[in-house]
């Protein structure tokens, strides 16, 4: 079974490689962008097709862990509240002895 996975992710390698082989004249091509805010002069810059996907590949990743990691950061949270509640006696239980001894002394 180690012997199929290393060959199955040694062809999937292989072919992420050729597709990259193949295409590199594309993801090199510069492209042309421009922004008009009707304050200043046009803002006109160039990126090439290879650092535009990998930004927009770090961004879509970084959202996703935000996204991920919300409901465990939540959960931490609520569980470190109940853990503060368990360490500290509730106000009831104070209270309920001390009714307890003025009864005892009033009699």
């Amino acid at each position: 079974m180690k012997v199929f996975k290393l060959v199955t992710g040694g062809l999937i390698l292989l072919i992420v490689g050729l597709f990259i082989w193949q295409n590199i004249p594309t993801f090199t091509s510069p492209l042309q962008f421009q922004l008009n805010l009707y304050i200043k002069e046009h803002l006109q810059w160039s990126l090439k097709l290879y650092s535009l996907l990998l930004l927009t590949g770090l961004a879509g990743l970084c959202l996703g862990l935000l996204a991920m990691l919300r409901p465990y950061f939540n959960v931490r949270r609520l569980l470190a509240q109940e853990r503060q509640e368990r360490q500290q006696p509730s106000p009831t239980e104070q209270q309920t002895p001390k009714a307890e001894e003025k009864s005892e002394q009033s009699t």
